[in-house]
């Protein structure tokens, strides 16, 4: 605490003294004005993913965040997503007063909705990572890693700091999943026709290349010195979906508000929400004695 905060308990009672001092003339007295207006810090947001359709097959989705966000200060957002229809957001709002107010309030409202969606997602790998970030950093911190198909993220933040008669700070979010398909399966790969050359009435073997990291053998015969072609019945090796997230030496040493949503996969929904309110209720209460 500062030393000028610090009063002593004669130093106080003059100072009361004198504020009521400074109201007063010869032969009258005037109360302290009452306080009026309004003093807020709000964020409204919503996310919305409705009748949408995600068809992935075999593909790889790598967001990553490396040594960033490292060592900083004040207001930080940062978002990172590889997929389909993601959804990321980070939102501040701060308001300060110096003067008293009737009513002082800090309010969050998030509204995520995911509705009618049709995800499939086959033999897909899926890979979000936080590594060595946002570390050593200070005040408002907001991260979002996603990869995968319709992953809603969000940070929010509201702070009010303000002399009033009644102080509040609330947050409300609402996450919606509803209605919504999602197919994860393994994805094969067939082996392909394989050609043979045969010499006389030689056989000739054909190798047909699968999908998927498979061989197909074919066999074929050749008359005279004619070419056969052989058929490669070969399935190839299954992609199975994989979803990896991670959060790897981040946030570390860090100081005020840090929020930070990894995720990988499908239709995930993930908010860090805080709403801070400070008001002087002494102050606005009519003693005029502001500290």
């Amino acid at each position: 605490m500062k030393p000028t905060m610090a009063l002593k308990p004669l130093v106080f009672a003059l100072a009361a003294l004198m504020a009521v001092a400074v109201q007063a003339d010869a032969n009258k007295w005037y109360p302290t004005p009452a306080p009026t207006g309004t003093v807020a810090a709000v964020v409204t947001d919503t996310q919305i993913s409705k009748d949408n359709k995600f068809d992935d097959t075999k593909t790889t989705n790598n967001a990553s965040a490396n040594h960033s966000l490292n060592r900083s200060n004040g207001n930080l957002g940062g978002n990172v997503a590889a997929g389909s229809g993601n959804q990321q957001d980070n939102a501040a709002a701060i308001t300060s007063s110096a003067d008293d107010s009737n009513l002082v309030f800090a309010l969050v409202d998030v509204d995520q909705q995911s509705k009618k969606n049709d995800f499939e997602s086959k033999g897909v790998q899926n890979n979000a990572s936080l590594n060595n970030s946002a570390n050593n950093s200070s005040g408002n911190v907001g991260v979002n890693v996603a990869a995968g198909q319709g992953n809603q993220q969000k940070n929010n933040l509201a702070i009010v700091v303000a002399d009033g008669n009644n102080v509040a700070a609330a947050s409300n979010t609402v996450q919606t999943s509803v209605d919504n398909e999602f197919l994860n399966t393994a994805s094969t790969g067939n082996g392909n026709n394989g050609n043979s050359f045969g010499n006389g009435n030689g056989n000739g073997n054909g190798n047909g290349n699968g999908n998927g990291n498979g061989n197909g053998n074919g066999n074929g015969n050749g008359n005279g010195n004619g070419n056969g072609n052989g058929n490669g019945n070969g399935n190839g090796q299954a992609s199975y979906v994989v979803n990896n997230a991670s959060l790897n030496h981040s946030a570390n040493n860090a100081s005020g508000n840090i929020g930070v949503n990894v995720a990988a996969g499908i239709g995930n929904q993930q908010s860090n929400t805080l709403s801070l309110g400070s008001g002087c209720t002494v102050c606005a209460a009519g003693s005029g004695v502001r500290f």
